[in-house]
C-alpha cells in the first residue's frame, strides 16, 4: 500500500533542516517550535524509511537519500510558492484593512503607541484596534480572524498556532525619588519595606510566578496594596514610600511621568519571553504577513525600537 503524499509543510521542514543543519534554526526559520519540527522529521522518516538527517559535530547532516530528495523537494516548493500559495499583493499604502491586536494592559501601553505611529507612516489608511487579551478565547478568535495577532506570553496557545519570539522581558524595582535618593535597597530592606503588589489573578500571565516569589519573601502585613493592573500600580506608588516590582517596560514608561526612579532589584527574578501569535489559517495572508513583519521589525531584540529608553541599572545590592 502506497504511503499518502506529504503535505507542503513537511516539505518546508525538510528544506529548512537541509539548509540550516539544525532543528533549532529550522524552527526559527519557519516560526515553529522545535518540538513541532522534531515531530515533522519523525513523520518524514517513517514516510521515506530513512533517517534523512543524522546529528554530527557539524550539525544535522543529510543522508544520501535526503541529498537525492532535496532537488525534487526544492522544485515542488518553488512551484507551490509561485502558484498555489500566491496571493494578491497587499499594498499598505492604500489598504483600509482593520487589524485587531490582543495583548495585556502592559502590552498595550508598551507596544501599541509605537505600532500605531509606525503603521500611520507605512499604512496611513489602515486601522489598528487594541483589545485586552484577558478573559478571551484567543485560540478561537485567532482562528476566526476576529483577532489578527496576539502579543504577549500565552503558553496556552498551541494547536494551529504559529508563534515568533520578539524579546525577553525582565523585572525592575520602582520607588519614589526620595526613597531612591537613600541608596540601593538591600535584601533585608526589601523584606522590611512596604509594597504595592500586582496580582495576575487567573489571567495565566507569567507574572503569577513572580507574584508567588514576592509573596514568599514579603510578609503579608507589609503589602500595603494589591492591584490587578500593571498600569494602576505605579499610580498607587507615586509620592509614597512603597516599593513596586514590575516588568522593566512599565518602569520605562512610568518612571519619568510619575517622579519615580528605577532601582536595582536586590533579588534575582526570571525573565520571560514576549511572543507574537497567529493562526495557521492566516499564515500566508499578505496583510497579516505584513503586520507580523512590522511588529518584528519594531520590537524584536536588536530592532531599531526593540527596547524603550530606561534608566541605567547598576550592580545588585548585597
Amino acid at each position: 500500500m502506497r504511503a499518502p503524499p506529504l503535505d507542503l509543510r513537511l516539505l518546508e521542514v525538510f528544506e529548512a533542516i537541509h539548509i540550516e543543519k539544525s532543528l533549532t534554526n529550522a524552527a526559527l526559520r519557519l516560526a515553529m517550535t522545535q518540538p513541532a519540527v522534531s515531530q515533522s522529521l519523525t513523520k518524514m522518516r517513517a514516510h521515506f524509511g530513512d533517517q534523512l538527517f543524522v546529528r554530527t559535530a557539524a550539525g544535522m547532516e543529510p543522508t544520501p537519500r535526503a541529498k537525492e530528495l532535496f532537488a525534487s523537494v526544492s522544485v515542488i516548493l518553488r512551484e507551490a510558492r509561485e502558484s498555489l500559495v500566491a496571493r494578491p499583493a497587499f499594498d499598505p499604502r492604500v489598504s483600509e484593512r482593520e487589524f485587531v491586536i490582543a495583548t495585556t494592559d502592559l502590552g498595550a501601553a508598551a507596544l501599541i503607541p509605537p505600532l500605531v505611529a509606525a503603521a500611520r507612516e507605512r499604512a496611513p489608511l489602515a486601522r489598528l484596534v487594541s483589545v485586552n487579551a484577558d478573559g478571551r478565547d484567543l485560540g478561537e478568535e485567532l482562528a476566526g480572524g476576529d483577532v489578527s495577532l496576539a502579543i504577549g506570553n500565552f503558553p496556552v496557545l498551541q494547536a494551529g498556532i504559529y508563534q515568533q519570539g520578539l524579546y525577553q522581558e525582565s523585572y525592575a524595582l520602582l520607588a519614589s525619588r526620595e526613597r531612591a535618593a537613600a541608596g540601593c535597597v538591600t535584601v533585608e530592606e526589601f523584606r522590611e519595606a512596604r509594597h504595592v503588589i500586582v496580582s495576575a489573578g487567573s489571567s495565566g500571565h507569567f507574572h503569577a510566578e513572580i507574584e508567588k516569589r514576592l509573596a514568599a519573601m514579603i510578609p503579608p502585613d507589609h503589602v500595603a496594596a494589591r492591584v490587578s493592573s500593571f498600569l494602576v500600580a505605579p499610580l498607587v506608588a507615586r509620592g509614597t514610600d512603597l516599593l513596586l516590582t514590575v516588568p522593566r517596560r512599565v518602569a520605562a514608561i512610568y518612571a519619568p511621568l510619575l517622579d519615580l526612579e528605577e532601582m536595582p532589584l536586590p533579588l534575582e527574578l526570571p525573565d520571560y519571553p514576549i511572543t507574537q501569535y497567529w493562526h495557521a489559517r492566516f499564515h500566508h495572508d499578505p496583510a497579516i504577513v505584513w503586520l507580523r513583519g512590522l511588529v518584528f521589525d519594531l520590537f524584536s531584540d536588536g530592532g531599531a525600537r526593540a527596547q524603550p529608553a530606561a534608566a541605567p541599572v547598576g550592580a545588585r545590592c548585597a
